[in-house]
């Protein structure tokens, strides 16, 4: 389940509602990110400078997607 907290009451009514409405948006583009980035390790395509992925890059590519789903392990 996904939670919509309102701290402080900072959100009005209105607020809230659009917020809630967001929600399958924001998991569709949350899922598309992933689908794309999942085909450009796949492809090695090369970054817009034409620079190839490198071994660093990838380490922070996988220490960021560890901490993401370190949410779910903890």
């Amino acid at each position: 389940m996904i939670d919509n907290p309102n701290p402080r009451n900072f959100y009005s009514e209105k607020e809230m509602v659009d917020r809630q409405n967001y929600i399958p948006t924001l998991k569709e583009n949350l899922l598309k990110h992933l689908e794309d980035l999942t085909n450009k390790i796949k492809n090695e395509e090369p970054f817009p400078e034409d620079v190839n992925l490198d071994v660093d890059v990838l380490i922070e590519f996988d220490d960021a997607i560890e901490n993401i789903l370190n949410y779910w392990y903890y």
